[in-house]
């Protein structure tokens, strides 16, 4: 809760947004449970108060309709803002 910025809103295929609530309520839902996440080709870049972390993840569990899983790239943006680093609005490409 506390890296995300209060604008913060992640873009993912298809079109679906999640703002910084819908994901902090997604991530914290007993019914989703995460078995399995990895990620590949980690990158961090610093542009003085702009980051950007580019990665390719693999995650897999259930939730309330079942199995899931997906193999996404993503690359988040994080401002520096008064001293403190947070996540601002991000993409999010499906691969699988």
């Amino acid at each position: 809760e506390r890296v995300l910025a209060d604008d913060f809103e992640a873009i993912y295929p298809g079109g679906r947004v999640m703002r910084k609530a819908d994901l902090i309520r997604a991530a914290l839902n007993p019914e989703r449970k995460v078995s399995d996440i990895r990620w590949e080709n980690l990158k961090i870049m610093i542009f003085g108060d702009v980051a950007i972390v580019a990665a390719r993840s693999y995650l897999s569990g259930t939730n309330a309709t079942g199995s899931f899983s997906g193999v996404n790239d993503y690359a988040d943006v994080y401002v520096r803002r008064g001293g403190v680093w947070r996540a601002v609005p991000a993409p999010v490409v499906r691969i699988e």
